[in-house]
């Protein structure tokens, strides 16, 4: 059993918060990791709420799951409860369903530009002189000679 936690990042400054979980036993020890990788130079999205001092992390939600990915679901829940006010620019989970959208998106983009025309084309020149060299094509068993 994972005792996972919900945390949100937030400053007086802004009404824009971070998202995070963590299966840390105390917050502060999640703090003071984004903390440190702000001070290394990494770049992350929590660090933008890391500009203002008084910057500080709340508990959402403590969270008993069985697996990692079942925290970074409700983590997502989460997220999208707040999405207008997040700075998070990863999600936490993709579902399948949600992956399966936001790959059709992704073909539909490249295929639509110039240089998906351009591999449409030459994919389909590779896949002619194929079909040609194996002798025709092929319904079921049959084979039609071209």
């Amino acid at each position: 059993m994972i005792k996972g936690k919900i945390y949100k990042i937030v400053s007086k400054n802004t009404d824009m918060i971070y998202i995070g979980s963590t299966k840390k036993k105390f917050l502060n020890e999640r703090f003071c990791i984004h903390k440190w990788d702000k001070n290394m130079g990494m770049l992350k999205s929590a660090h933008l709420l890391f500009i203002w001092d008084d910057a500080e992390i709340q508990l959402l939600e403590k969270y008993d799951c069985n697996t990692r990915t079942e925290l970074r679901m409700r983590e997502q829940e989460w997220m999208d409860k707040y999405t207008d006010y997040i700075v998070n620019t990863r999600r936490a989970y993709n579902s399948p369903e949600y992956e399966k959208k936001r790959h059709k998106k992704k073909n539909e983009r490249f295929y639509s530009s110039s240089k998906g025309i351009e591999y449409r084309k030459k994919y389909d020149a590779i896949k002619c002189d194929w079909i040609s060299s194996m002798g025709g094509w092929t319904y079921g068993l049959t084979l039609i000679k071209v």
